[in-house]
């Protein structure tokens, strides 16, 4: 007889699981260890279960790329419907795991549970809160090419008033002024017209004598800096006078990048000094 039709996501009774009467199949975890499921239950949650049971017959699957404590959680989910027990500590392996079985629900669950989370953020937010939501944004662009949460992040930081005080700035100069192009190009979008604190740590950055690397030429080129000048003169000063003084032996691409950056800090100022004039 055919399973009725359920769907999903339902509650099948967290109580469930675990259950000798309740199982008929095996998950295995990265310790050996094992839990009873019910494949019925795992099919109606994930095609990707499904075809394990009824197409390959298999009465153990093994899940050891994902710590035992977050498989574990992922199982109770599938039981109960829902993402309580959601943890920030578990949301990458069990957002991962929710991609990899298909689960289309629970995708959509820990995309509602990171938003709200990340909607909480706020001036008063650690460091470290922003640089959580950012990783885990940053991840599943990198390794999935999936924006979605990146483009979350970006619309809650951005309206956090100084943010790039808070976050952008000390994110920077935590990694060196040396961060993967799709970062950089998302913690400029967060920052938007606050770039005194950019500009404030490639000042640090080049005076105790780091280069001008990749991450370094993508922000001098992409900041506004007529925008930018009046808030503090004297650290574009700084940057423009270090890049004078090594000018005569920069070549190519270091040089182009030079040459744009002296060109906008002069508009800048001759636009500075035309307003005070009039």
């Amino acid at each position: 007889m055919p399973a009725p039709l359920v769907t999903v996501p339902c509650d099948f009774g967290v109580e469930n699981l675990h259950d000798e009467l309740h199982g008929n199949v095996d998950i295995e975890f990265v310790d050996s260890t094992t839990m009873r499921v019910n494949s019925i239950v795992l099919s109606w949650n994930s095609d990707v279960f499904k075809a394990k049971f009824t197409e390959l017959r298999e009465k153990t699957v093994q899940i050891k790329d994902f710590p035992k404590p977050s498989v574990v959680l992922f199982l109770e989910l599938l039981y109960s419907g829902g993402n309580a027990g959601l943890l920030r500590s578990s949301f990458r392996e069990v957002n991962m795991m929710a991609h990899v079985f298909k689960v289309s629900w629970l995708s959509a669950q820990c995309v509602k549970f990171f938003t709200e989370l990340c909607a909480t953020c706020s001036q008063e937010s650690d460091y470290e809160d922003f640089v959580f939501f950012f990783s885990e944004a940053a991840y599943w662009d990198d390794f999935m090419d999936n924006t979605l949460m990146m483009d979350i992040v970006v619309k809650f930081f951005s309206n956090i008033e100084h943010i790039a005080v808070y976050f952008v700035g000390q994110y920077l100069r935590a990694h060196a002024c040396s961060v993967k192009p799709n970062k950089l190009v998302n913690l400029l979008k967060i920052a938007g017209k606050e770039c005194m604190p950019i500009i404030t740590v490639i000042e640090e950055h080049l005076l105790t004598g780091g280069g001008i690397n990749e991450s370094i030429k993508t922000l001098l080129m992409d900041i506004d800096i007529i925008h930018c000048f009046a808030a503090d003169t004297d650290a574009f000063n700084t940057v423009q006078t270090i890049f004078l003084s090594t000018a005569p032996t920069m070549l190519g691409e270091d040089a182009a990048v030079v040459e744009v950056f002296t060109e906008g800090v002069e508009a800048a100022r001759s636009d500075a000094e035309a307003a005070m004039a009039r």
